[in-house]
């Protein structure tokens, strides 16, 4: 029974959906686009950016979902 429901669980879990709309909801690689926009900012990227520390800026945005910053 255990590995009926860890099948079934592994089953749904590989066809999640982890990744947002790019169209609806931009992915922002700078804090002052993302704090323009007016819209909520669901996606940073500081990528290739050479960012040690978060901006302070960012304490303005409500709501992020995905915070990248691997690279140089």
């Amino acid at each position: 029974m255990k590995k009926l429901f860890l099948s079934i669980f592994i089953l749904i879990l590989s066809q999640a959906k982890a990744q947002i709309d790019p169209v609806k909801y931009p992915t922002y690689t700078s804090i002052d686009e993302a704090l323009k926009s007016g819209k909520p900012v669901y996606s940073m990227s500081f990528r290739e950016k050479g960012v040690f520390n978060l901006p302070v800026e960012i304490r303005q945005l409500n709501l992020i979902f995905f915070l990248r910053f691997n690279g140089k």
